[in-house]
């Protein structure tokens, strides 16, 4: 069952929880990766990306992956939107920030 198929999602400083239609489940946030997550986005492909307060956050289908926010326009990301082609659109309080995802 894709991510792209849950009807619901939810980001918070506790994790994150989907709502495939009968109740929530929450996935607890790895301690390693404290601090709160904001926008999560999927691209086409079912791949989940969010935002947090440290970085860029890649899910692989089994944990979380951190990619901190080296290069980025600013330490404080807002939002995340995921483009037609795949790259990633982080917008900070200093401006506009693209992350071109490694070809899996």
């Amino acid at each position: 069952d894709s991510p792209r198929a849950s009807p619901k999602s939810s980001c918070s400083c506790d994790g994150v929880s989907r709502f495939p239609g009968a109740r929530w489940n929450t996935d607890p946030q790895p301690a390693e990766l404290a601090g709160c997550i904001g926008k999560l986005e999927f691209t086409s492909q079912g791949t989940a990306w969010a935002i947090s307060d440290h970085g860029l956050l890649h899910y692989d289908g089994l944990s979380w992956i951190l990619l901190p926010f080296q290069g980025m326009a600013d330490r404080h990301p807002n939002d995340l939107m995921v483009a037609d082609d795949g790259a990633l659109w982080i917008s900070t309080n200093a401006g506009l920030s693209r992350f071109i995802p490694p070809a899996p």
